[in-house]
């Protein structure tokens, strides 16, 4: 009875965390605006400010998902249908894009597209868009289109690898006979036939679960619309550019009545995603494994040469903005005269060591994301396991509707976006609590906010996967149920801890939003953060960025190493990794 109240407990007091700041700010910006949530729209649409900026995050989350879903797809049957020496490696490559901060990967296009870059020099210019690209985007009647592809290219290269970890396993344990066997039917030599009656059925669901996931990361995403598209405002981008003043009774109230509409717009569109995602998860999990992963990779043999060279170029897009990071780190600017000329060196090491051109140096920004990312694992992890056993508990006692609420209540913050948590706190929160202004953690609130939802998706399908039966030989011994807790279920379940441990803290020392939404009232600067800072300095700094580039280095290479773990600990059968 202890137990089951102290769970309660905690899934009350996280859903509290979750939408009390949110709430609270809701409740302010109405007042300011002397509105309702349910003026929204007409709020969206009398602002100036407001125009195009729907149609455009639309079009960049679902184009996104539908060309990650395409990629992804066949990344993830190549891999799963064919022999290939070192698949484990090469999936978690694959995988890695997925765990790696947003702003490495905004830093690490930037470098891809940058005026002297490789495609620049073949003639792609999707920085400045002039040439090919610019003659392509007046044919088609569209602006800033070099800017676009840019940002869908990055949006795909963070999302693929949600794509291949949900679709994979489906396809590698899929019998070949199966298929041998539909094609005997009267029509099963007809193409359209065998996708409407065989491959939606099984592929359908863990698609549109990619699909809709895929489609809510990118409609939320911040910092690669901000540095990659910076002339097309999402609803993220345009509301972190009005939050400043959002909230102020009397002081630009249109500000207020923008992010208000903003929130409650973007509220329901990933409301209704993440709905429509939920619905399909349960169908996805309900596939069944059908054959062993290296069984069916024998029955349908080597690569295919044009596999080989797809599967190459995938790599390659996969390691390159990784790779661009750290070899710009070491690229410095030498101005003689009008020229330009870069050189390899260490100074910009040495400057974002020292924090020559910013607030604070390498070693205190690593101080506070180490700190904040320690912090959020240890409490995340307790509470989104403890919300996973109680999910579980309460399925097991036939509870289905309630266990389903509280499945919700673990997702809202992925519906609830970065800026808008950020948001929360900012103006909610700390209109009541001022004193938390001088609190150093503060930013770590929001991180736990965003990373909770991962634990209770790695540790759920870990509870619902274990044997009843070790639990009933426990009781059977006399033990409690919080004996059977700690001394069974635990340690069955350590390398799933291992794996949420590991992912929380990389979640965390990456998390972006928030922490940029935060950063402007205190001194809490991260590396996330940093590398912001750096990246918005002037460029007539030559180290500028070649500082920004090495501060996103360390980042990178502290969460690869978090990966790394988790990839050594996460089940092999899907169970317990996200």
């Amino acid at each position: 009875m202890i137990r089951q109240t102290l769970q309660a407990l905690v899934c009350l007091a996280f859903a509290v965390v979750i939408l009390g700041p949110v709430f609270l700010a809701l409740e302010r910006l109405t007042r300011v605006t002397d509105s309702t949530i349910f003026d929204a729209w007409s709020l969206w649409k009398n602002a100036n400010q407001t125009d195009g900026v729907l149609s455009f995050t639309l079009l960049v989350a679902f184009t996104t998902a539908s060309f990650t879903c395409m990629i992804g797809f066949w990344v993830a049957s190549t891999l799963a249908k064919y022999e290939i020496k070192h698949v484990s490696l090469i999936r978690a490559f694959f995988v890695l894009p997925f765990v790696t901060p947003a702003i490495v990967a905004a830093v690490g296009f930037l470098a891809i597209i940058d005026s002297d870059s490789i495609l620049s020099r073949l003639g792609i210019d999707l920085y400045t868009q002039s040439g090919f690209i610019g003659k392509l985007g007046e044919v088609v009647g569209a602006e800033n289109l070099g800017n676009f592809i840019a940002l869908i290219l990055a949006l795909s290269w963070f999302n693929i690898s949600l794509v291949i970890r949900l679709i994979e396993p489906m396809i590698a344990r899929l019998d070949k006979d199966w298929e041998d066997q539909f094609n005997i039917l009267p029509k099963g030599d007809s193409a359209l036939f065998k996708l409407r009656y065989f491959y939606l059925p099984l592929y359908g669901p863990g698609i549109f679960v990619a699909w809709s996931l895929t489609f809510i990361f990118s409609f939320t995403s911040f910092a690669l619309p901000k540095w990659l598209s910076p002339q097309n405002n999402t609803i993220e981008t345009l509301v972190s550019i009005y939050s400043s003043s959002a909230g102020i009774e009397g002081y630009r109230v249109w500000s207020s009545e923008l992010v208000l509409s903003a929130t409650i717009i973007q509220f329901l569109v990933l409301g209704i995603a993440m709905s429509l995602s939920t619905i399909l998860q349960s169908k996805h999990n309900s596939r069944i494994e059908l054959v062993n992963e290296n069984y069916s990779r024998k029955q349908r043999g080597k690569l295919t040469p044009l596999r080989k060279i797809g599967l190459s170029i995938s790599f390659i897009y996969v390691i390159s903005p990784l790779l661009a990071v750290l070899s710009n780190s070491f690229r410095s600017i030498e101005r003689t005269g009008s020229e330009t000329v870069k050189t390899w060196s260490f100074d910009g090491w040495r400057i974002a060591w020292r924090g020559d051109l910013s607030y604070a140096g390498i070693p205190e920004a690593m101080t506070n994301s180490v700190t904040y990312a320690i912090v959020c694992m240890v409490i995340a992890l307790v509470v989104g396991t403890t919300i996973a056993a109680t999910i579980k508990q309460l399925e097991d006692a036939g509870k289905q509707i309630l266990a389903r609420t509280v499945d919700f209540v673990s997702f809202l913050p992925l519906i609830v976006s970065a800026i808008t948590v950020g948001l929360g706190i900012l103006i909610g929160l700390l209109n009541l609590f001022p004193e938390l202004l001088n609190w150093r953690f503060l930013p770590v609130w929001a991180h736990i906010m965003m990373v909770c939802p991962f634990v209770v998706r790695i540790m759920l399908p870990s509870f619902r996967s274990l044997d009843q039966l070790y639990s009933d030989q426990a009781r059977v011994l006399g033990m409690t149920d919080a004996e059977v807790f700690w001394k069974i279920k635990i340690p069955l379940l350590k390398p799933q801890i291992i794996v949420s441990a590991a992912l929380s803290m990389a979640f965390s020392l990456g998390e972006f939003g928030a922490s940029w939404m935060l950063s402007g009232i205190g001194n809490w600067v991260t590396l996330s953060t940093l590398t912001d800072q750096l990246m918005s300095r002037p460029n007539y700094f030559p180290e500028v960025r070649s500082s920004a580039m090495a501060v996103a280095t360390c980042l990178m290479l502290m969460t690869l190493i978090l990966f790394i773990i988790s990839e050594k600990f996460r089940d092999e059968n899907g169970r317990g990794g996200f």
